[in-house]
């Protein structure tokens, strides 16, 4: 009587099942979560001062979306994706270069976006910094992304509006991630939204954050 041999499962079926599976946790799991949280942000957006804002209208303190929700983990020091994003539309706006509403109902939109796309690891494990690209460009804008350090300090002098994206370590050590709105002022000074800062690109770029991972994001009509 011939035996009958079992069929070898493949290593890399087990692996595509777990990926295939943890995906899709992930997106119910962020689907659920975000709309929790817009629900609770649409509240938040009612009682939101307005005085945080500036005399331009734009946000310079991230502690001031600690009550708006985002992720399941809700680490405001994990909201300058959000902060930066609100910030450039608001240039955009001033410019006259978007028709949307630019005020404080903005953010419980920008975040249920981000809820979905953007966390990872429902925010255990950072954002999705391509989901800022993805967001602007839903709303009609042309969004490209510099990766080469080499040409960030020239693109950013030749732009208007941009979101410069750093991942690295302070100098004791710390996870140091943070996005941020920054417009040019000359060909070789910009200023930071977020809080505001005046600064020399090259100086910026090439010294102070020489050991940082960078991205900038141009956004264009």
């Amino acid at each position: 009587m011939r035996r009958v041999q079992r069929a070898r499962v493949k290593w890399w079926h087990i692996v595509l099942i777990v990926v295939v599976l943890l995906a899709s946790v992930n997106v119910s799991g962020n689907y659920i979560i975000s709309e929790n949280n817009y629900t609770h942000n649409l509240e938040v957006a009612e009682l939101f001062d307005v005085g945080n804002f500036d005399n331009q209208d734009y946000l310079n303190n991230v502690n001031a979306l600690s009550a708006f929700n985002y992720s399941l983990k809700q680490d405001v020091n994990a909201y300058s994706h959000i902060l930066a994003t609100y910030n450039t539309l608001n240039y955009l706006k001033r410019a006259g270069l978007y028709e949307g509403t630019v005020d404080k109902y903005l953010f419980p939109e920008i975040i249920k976006y981000y809820d979905l796309y953007a966390q990872l690891g429902f925010g255990y494990l950072g954002t999705n910094p391509i989901a800022v690209s993805w967001y602007l460009k839903s709303l009609g804008f042309k969004v490209n992304i510099t990766f080469d350090r080499g040409n960030i300090a020239e693109v950013m002098g030749s732009n208007d509006i941009c979101i410069l994206y750093r991942n690295g370590k302070t100098e004791d050590g710390v996870k140091d991630v943070e996005y941020r709105a920054v417009t040019r002022t000359s060909e070789t000074q910009a200023r930071f939204f977020g809080p505001s800062l005046n600064f020399h690109i090259g100086n910026k770029i090439n010294i102070e954050y020489a050991d940082y991972y960078l991205a900038l994001f141009t956004v264009n009509i």
